[in-house]
């Protein structure tokens, strides 16, 4: 996903897609209306929960999450005023309205190898929703 062609194809994808509103979420979401809180399974999801979470709302296709999410055990990176980050053990959620777009990022993710999949994932949840169940 770094080089500029997966790009261009992810954002032709995504500019296709029709843009949901919260007003339509919130029409099809019923457990919501049932007053049934969203609860993620955190530790069903990732390998190890005591890792830092990173977070993306709005995420899309989780393209920023899945280059991050992509770095092997060696890569790291660092900025001249910022500390090295070793973006492997960080665990990844993202959430967006669009489940066509979270579909994608999980199929994604499915394709990688079984490390990555126990720290990534993605949900089709409002970004209220989704802090709530942080």
């Amino acid at each position: 996903l770094s080089s500029d062609r997966p790009m261009l194809w992810l954002w032709r994808f995504s500019a296709r897609q029709k843009k949901i509103s919260l007003t339509d979420y919130s029409e099809r979401n019923q457990c919501r209306d049932m007053g049934i809180d969203h609860c993620i399974p955190w530790e069903d999801i990732f390998s190890d929960t005591s890792r830092a979470l990173v977070v993306d709302v709005g995420c899309g296709c989780g393209v920023s999450m899945l280059n991050l999410s992509g770095h092997s055990e060696d890569e790291f990176t660092s900025a001249p005023d910022l500390p090295s980050m070793r973006w492997s053990e960080f665990n990844y959620a993202g959430a967006d309205l669009n489940p066509s777009m979270v579909s994608f990022a999980n199929g994604v993710i499915s394709r990688r190898g079984k490390e990555q999949k126990r720290r990534t994932c993605f949900f089709h949840l409002s970004a209220l929703e989704f802090l709530h169940a942080l």
